[in-house]
């Protein structure tokens, strides 16, 4: 209730993205924490803990962003982690136009539906996990088959064995700059 936007920030080792957001003032305002390397959202998901801005004005925990913030017309915010098992894969985040727009009760919210948004997200990266791993492993098969297809060909021309039609490749390769 009384937000003005939201939105979902994914973070880990390697990079900080916004996966989605209700509108642009949200994908600003993160991008702004992303740049400044400080803010709400960055900080529920690193502390694992629930961040309440009852008044951007008059909040002094992140001086930089919030001057921003406000410049976009957002007056309070609030952010809750995105945690799975021991990985906390980012945070979700409600925005509001008038300060104290949030209560014990919209914190309570926030904080049951990431919990659930989270398994969500884990079960998902899990899953393009999987898809790029199998296709890797179905690339590699397929390379693994021209390959040997490739050193029969050498085999039976040139009456070579294994090793040697392998070094051929090898060396065909290194001569044209690509890999066998």
């Amino acid at each position: 209730p009384n937000s003005s936007g939201a939105g979902v920030s994914l973070i880990d080792r390697r990079r900080r993205r916004s996966s989605g957001a209700t509108d642009p003032r949200v994908e600003v305002a993160d991008g702004l924490q992303y740049e400044f390397d400080e803010g709400p959202c960055l900080t529920a998901a690193s502390d694992r803990d629930l961040v309440r801005m009852d008044d951007l004005a008059t909040d002094p925990r992140w001086p930089r962003w919030t001057a921003a913030a406000i410049g976009l017309g957002l007056r309070s915010a609030m952010s809750t982690p995105l945690v799975a098992g021991d990985r906390s894969l980012g945070a979700i985040k409600v925005y509001a136009e008038t300060p104290h727009a949030f209560d014990d009760h919209s914190a309570q919210l926030l904080t049951m539906f990431s919990a659930q948004a989270a398994v969500l997200v884990s079960n998902l990266q899990h899953q393009e996990r999987a898809q790029r791993l199998s296709g890797g492993m179905r690339e590699a098969f397929r390379t693994r088959d021209l390959v040997c297809t490739a050193k029969g060909v050498l085999m039976g021309r040139h009456a070579v064995d294994k090793a040697t039609a392998f070094g051929m490749l090898l060396s065909r390769g290194q001569e044209h700059g690509t890999s066998v």
